[in-house]
């Protein structure tokens, strides 16, 4: 019922985006978190909760690109600068302004940042070849 009188909408407006979101943006993750069944929502989160894996962070070895939001209210941007620290061949872009749909909301900066680590990687793999 929220998804049909707005009022999701308003709640996903201000909880998944830091800057203004065109009509189809906020439509599409509002339309996407109706259709999500309680019960798997509510095992998501509580499954959060419970879940560290800050003592495996270290023992990444690959290139890893780890892309942040200045303004996601669930995932702060703390935890990224963290991860970066930790992960030795790491990455760190932060999107701004942006929230927790930085993907949206900055799509065009969110492309680029994958599409220019891919070629470095693409790039290394290559070169160690030669």
């Amino acid at each position: 019922m929220s998804y049909f009188n707005g009022t999701a909408h308003i709640s996903g407006r201000f909880s998944s985006f830091a800057g203004r979101p065109t009509m189809g943006q906020l439509d599409y993750v509002t339309n996407r978190s109706a259709r999500v069944s309680p019960s798997v929502l509510g095992r998501q989160m509580l499954g959060m909760m419970h879940y560290d894996a800050t003592e495996v962070l270290e023992e990444i070895q690959i290139p890893t690109l780890i892309i942040s939001a200045n303004k996601d209210g669930a995932t702060v941007v703390e935890a990224s600068h963290y991860m970066h620290k930790e992960i030795e061949s790491s990455e760190l872009v932060v999107l701004a302004p942006s929230g927790h749909m930085s993907m949206m909301e900055q799509h065009q900066e969110f492309v680029e940042a994958v599409a220019n680590f891919a070629r470095r990687c693409s790039h290394q793999m290559y070169s160690s070849i030669s």
